[in-house]
């Protein structure tokens, strides 16, 4: 009997396309499953609490609720919560901030898609290693 593990993800991100084409990635993506999405960061936190997948692509700049602000409270829920941010933003300062927050890496979405892509294959597989161990 095959028992493959898939990881299981969440994308929140306020704006409708990016929504749409990170979760086309996500799926598209063998053994990653999309289990959940969000446009806000006060759905994010209650989505994950509802839903708690393996990992979470999280933007920065969201109604409500920023990313960073439900990055706290999900690791509030969670602290082995794996978290990725999502930014247009390439500031060295942003994304130290982020790490610090405890995300474990980030996603510019002025990559290219291939770049895209392959950041949260990383991410995805990186934590399927770690469910693995567990």
């Amino acid at each position: 009997m095959n028992t493959r593990r898939t990881v299981r993800i969440m994308v929140v991100d306020d704006d409708e396309t990016i929504r749409t084409v990170l979760s086309a990635v996500c799926t598209s993506l063998s053994g990653v499953s999309l289990v959940g999405v969000a446009e806000d960061g006060e759905d994010a936190v209650a989505k994950f609490d509802r839903l708690r997948p393996d990992v979470v692509l999280l933007d920065i700049h969201m109604p409500k609720l920023s990313g960073m602000h439900a990055l706290a409270k999900i690791k509030e829920l969670e602290p082995k919560a794996c978290i990725a941010m999502l930014t247009a933003e390439s500031d060295a300062k942003v994304v130290r901030a982020c790490l610090r927050a405890g995300a474990v890496s980030y996603v510019l979405k002025t990559n290219p898609p291939d770049k895209i892509r392959a950041t949260i294959r990383d991410v995805c597989f990186a934590r399927l290693k770690e469910i693995a161990c567990v």
